[in-house]
């Protein structure tokens, strides 16, 4: 007696011999396609797996070969500013402690940045616990001095952008896409990354920042949303093309944020020591 069966797994077809009491199985062997489909999806994974891990580490990633930033910073005249915030010396912020393991445990709460100009004040909330390291970027780069006197540019019906627009091949290093579909542009009044280049898959912006005044859904999960106005947006959607940085006051926890990676910060100093952004 001779009956059939089909594999699941091969989709081949078997065919089996019954001959009095014994059992005569004729096997045939094949290739099977579905263990060269599940090798590949395994290298897949494999690669999105790494890159997660590079990413959420914070490490530094070539640059793609791509187009930089279109976006370029005004040339208008400086102007003398005084601030609230001194800026820390190098050998302070290159060489923060690690901190013990209490204050790291310990629950980080709400984190402010306060921007002052001629029109007013902008006031940010970071979201510290979805973007931390877009966050302790620009908390550092905060107390080193960088976003004083800087001037507010590049306006458009949307948004409203700070920080010098330095091409990928120049910068001392990126940040990590850290998104959030808790964070959308379904608003305005969001802090957020420029991209290093258009390129989709670009990284975040270490010094260049914008804030939008309107929503623009199209940039949903293309650049990184780290913060919002919680008072100003006004202040931002009227002042004036130019306007300079004139004072910043950082409230909340932003010292145990930068003491948990306090690591990151002096790797990030370091690497600003020897390559300053302008």
């Amino acid at each position: 007696m001779r009956a059939l069966l089909f594999s699941p797994t091969t989709r081949r077809r078997v065919s089996i011999f019954v001959r009095g009491a014994a059992l005569t199985v004729l096997c045939v062997t094949v290739a099977c396609d579905n263990n060269a489909r599940n090798d590949s999806s395994s290298e897949k994974s494999a690669a999105l797996t790494n890159e997660a891990e590079t990413q959420s580490a914070g490490e530094s990633v070539p640059a793609p070969d791509a187009a930089s930033t279109s976006t370029t910073a005004p040339t208008t005249a400086s102007t003398s500013t005084t601030t609230s915030i001194t800026p820390a010396s190098p050998s302070q912020t290159s060489s923060s402690p690690a901190g013990s393991a209490e204050t790291q445990a310990k629950e980080i709460g709400p984190i402010f940045a306060t921007f002052t100009s001629k029109s007013g004040k902008i006031k940010f909330e970071l979201f510290h616990q979805e973007s931390p390291r877009a966050c302790v970027n620009f908390l550092n780069l905060i107390r080193r001095g960088y976003y004083l006197g800087k001037q507010w540019d590049d306006f458009s019906p949307v948004v409203r952008q700070l920080g010098a627009a330095v091409d990928v091949t120049d910068l001392p290093y990126q940040l990590p896409r850290e998104f959030s579909p808790k964070h959308l542009f379904d608003e305005g009044g969001l802090l957020c990354l420029a991209n290093t280049t258009e390129d989709a898959r670009a990284r975040g912006h270490p010094c260049r920042i914008f804030i939008t005044v309107k929503p623009q859904e199209r940039w949903n999960l293309n650049f990184v949303v780290f913060g919002r106005i919680t008072e100003g947006l006004d202040v931002a959607q009227n002042m004036l093309y130019g306007e300079p940085v004139t004072a910043i006051e950082i409230s909340g926890d932003a010292d145990q944020l930068l003491t948990k990676y306090a690591t990151q910060v002096a790797e990030w100093n370091s690497k600003l020591e020897a390559k300053p952004l302008p």
